[in-house]
């Protein structure tokens, strides 16, 4: 129930940050929305066409074999092309959507006319790691996105080109990345967290920091002998943060090599029948080829949609941070209310002054 509700999660927050992209630009959301799929189905659509070379040749029967050849040039060169048109119109789009979020923030924070949250202290821990992460945060919200979308249709082709061998292999498949998934969105989500927990202690560290470096404090520091002082209190708060990290960081990388491992015994066993069924001649020797490559590449983009995910899952955390921020009303409404007041209305007096 609870894997349940972290995956509505991660979809809502995506579907909701999706707005974003649109908004920042049509052109460059358009392009990469045509790209993003194509370059995600050519590599599947390139060995089919090259096991339908291999058997033609094999065979000795060239009746197809120059149309195979034309259309596997025409993918292989279509491959080569979409690559920098993605990574030019991403770029363009990673810069438009950062000031698009920043100006979103700066706006927001103009219309909270009052000083009640500015005198919050858990909100400016929240409001440091949006603000902090606002640079690069919507970088990595395109870059997971569009990988994940291109790694998901590329193992789910491959996907599609096994089950024509039989189709528990790709089920085997599946189940072997499944807690590969679950696992990396729980730690990444307990990696975030330990994050926003230690936003106090982030604070600390920028402010023992600030005084070392900024010339309103140098002469205090020096005047009073407390470089010592904020540089011990430095490394203190920071071992306290990396620890937590580090820790988390140490899991993640255990059970991805077990998870791992895991996989490739259903892989072995499932390649291992395929090489009877090719001794027996059931399978061509185009069927070895699809199949040696199709099961690596789907275990190779579903293992990358699941890495990339989980971590655009942790950049959804700090979104869902910037919607709620974006959310915030002002406790106290400014008046606009406007009072006529007769010059024998009021006096001021000075006694004794």
């Amino acid at each position: 129930m609870k894997i349940i509700k972290t995956v509505n999660k991660f979809l809502l927050l995506f579907i909701k940050s999706f707005p974003i992209f649109w908004k920042s630009s049509k052109l460059y959301t358009t392009i990469l929305l045509i790209t993003v799929p194509l370059q995600g189905i050519l590599p599947a659509l390139s060995l089919w066409l090259a096991k339908g070379m291999i058997d033609e040749l094999s065979t000795g029967v060239f009746t197809n074999l120059m149309i195979f050849f034309l259309f596997w040039l025409i993918a292989s060169f279509l491959s080569s092309i979409i690559s920098p048109i993605e990574m030019t119109f991403q770029g363009l789009l990673t810069d438009k959507l950062i000031y698009n979020i920043n100006r979103q923030l700066m706006e927001k924070s103009s219309k909270l006319t009052d000083l009640y949250y500015f005198e919050d202290s858990k909100f400016y821990d929240d409001i440091q790691v949006i603000e902090q992460e606002a640079a690069w945060r919507p970088v990595n919200l395109m870059v997971f996105a569009t990988s994940v979308i291109r790694n998901g249709i590329s193992g789910i082709s491959m996907l599609f080109l096994l089950t024509g061998f039989h189709p528990l292999i790709s089920l085997i498949i599946l189940i072997s990345i499944l807690p590969q998934a679950f696992v990396s969105y729980r730690l990444q989500r307990e990696a975030f967290e330990t994050m926003v927990d230690r936003s106090p202690d982030s604070r600390k560290l920028r402010y023992y920091s600030s005084v070392m470096l900024s010339k309103e404090h140098a002469k205090e520091v020096r005047l009073f002998k407390l470089s010592s002082f904020f540089i011990n209190k430095y490394d203190q708060v920071y071992n306290k943060i990396h620890q937590d990290i580090k820790n988390v960081r140490y899991k993640q990388a255990i059970y991805s090599i077990l998870l791992v491992l895991l996989g490739l015994i259903g892989i072995g066993f499932s390649f291992w029948w395929v090489i009877e069924q090719a001794i027996n001649g059931i399978f061509t020797p185009g069927d070895i080829l699809v199949f040696s490559s199709s099961i690596l590449l789907a275990r190779q983009s579903l293992s990358s949609m699941i890495e990339e995910s989980s971590l655009l899952y942790d950049t959804l955390l700090y979104m869902e941070k910037f919607f709620n921020f974006l959310s915030l009303k002002p406790i106290v409404n400014s008046g606009t209310k406007e009072m006529n007041l007769n010059d024998s209305d009021y006096e001021i007096t000075f006694d004794d002054v």
